[in-house]
């Protein structure tokens, strides 16, 4: 049963996002509105340096990913920077404790690149194009397994930690200020050189968006809310002005409550809840759901999979909904779209 014949639902959606590792925040002077932020993990990769191949078109070896015991095995056929030179006469090293690999090119391969590769010829001189090659050029091996991952639609799985926000005077505090000077990342940093040395950290800055959506259903005479009652919550709702503040917040109470990630304590068992001042405006106005949808798609990235024990998204399909009422007879706002059996 309907309470309204218009009901009205907060749908937040991600309109820009940043995954970046969290050793590099103190540096990141992105402009997007992050307001919404989760700490991720994701097994260390390395390099396996006895199986090394050297082939004229690159070098082919495996990666290795996770504990000794869960260990993955992905094997990478003749990796270049640049395919068509004979990588026979490349020098290559591998360090940072077997997780980056580096090739040298020499001094006759580099101005062989120069000339078959256009675009570089077009942008740049060939003195400042041999400068690069002093040094050899560097990857890790984490972005290689991205590369293979997104090659072959796989997905790559990261555990969600934990969830915060920040907003401060007028949402000028964002994410990235925020975790600069974080007591539960710190928590969280200090577990990973000491308990989980074989994970990796990063964090996933969110800007959200709100849409205020409504299904009417002016054929249903099955409600139970007065004609009275219904015009006067139309009228209530299209003239109110929700703070940012609390669309946040229940923003950031829904996430945490879906995943229960293990450093969070707030929001794990208890919401929705109808007398939290935190996100009060919406069962003032007698919304009808929250609806959370992540959009976890990069350029050039695979797929992000975020999980725990509780939940997991598994695509930008996958979305995130609760109701915003405690009455068992009220119908959820889109039941209308379901077909009738």
């Amino acid at each position: 049963m309907r309470k309204y014949s218009a009901e009205f639902g907060l749908n937040m959606y991600t309109s820009l996002k940043t995954l970046i590792p969290v050793e590099l925040l103190k540096d990141f002077k992105g402009e997007g509105d992050y307001h919404i932020y989760m700490i991720l993990s994701f097994p260390r990769t390395r390099i396996k340096k006895d199986s090394i191949c050297v082939k004229t078109g690159g070098l082919s070896f495996d990666i290795l990913q996770g504990e000794k015991d869960l260990e993955e095995i992905y094997h990478i056929n003749q990796f270049a920077f640049f395919p068509n030179i004979d990588h026979n006469n490349v020098e290559w090293d591998i360090t940072n404790y077997d997780e980056h690999l580096e090739l040298k090119y020499g001094i006759d391969d580099a101005i062989k690149i120069y000339n078959n590769y256009p675009q570089i010829k077009n942008s740049m001189t060939l003195e400042n194009h041999l400068l690069r090659f002093n040094k050899p050029f560097k990857i890790e091996s984490d972005e290689i397994l991205r590369q293979i991952l997104y090659q072959n639609r796989k997905d790559f799985q990261m555990e969600v930690l934990y969830i915060g926000q920040a907003y401060g005077s007028n949402g000028k505090r964002k994410a990235q200020d925020r975790l600069a000077s974080h007591s539960k990342l710190q928590e969280i940093l200090t577990d990973s050189y000491s308990k989980y040395r074989n994970r990796r950290l990063m964090a996933l800055l969110l800007q959200m968006t709100p849409l205020q959506m409504s299904t009417i259903d002016g054929y249903n005479k099955d409600i139970y809310a007065s004609e009275n009652e219904d015009i006067a919550h139309i009228k209530k709702v299209i003239n109110s002005n929700v703070d940012e503040k609390q669309v946040i917040n229940i923003t950031e109470a829904a996430l945490i409550n879906y995943f229960k990630p293990y450093y969070n304590k707030n929001f794990v068992e208890n919401f929705p809840c109808e007398g939290h001042k935190g996100y009060l405006d919406y069962y003032n106005l007698d919304y009808n759901c929250i609806t959370v949808e992540l959009d976890l798609e990069f350029d050039k990235f695979p797929n992000i999979a975020l999980f725990t024990e509780s939940n997991k998204i598994g695509c930008c399909w996958d979305y995130i909904q609760y109701n915003l009422y405690n009455n068992p007879k009220r119908k959820n706002m889109y039941d209308i779209f379901k077909n009738e059996i």
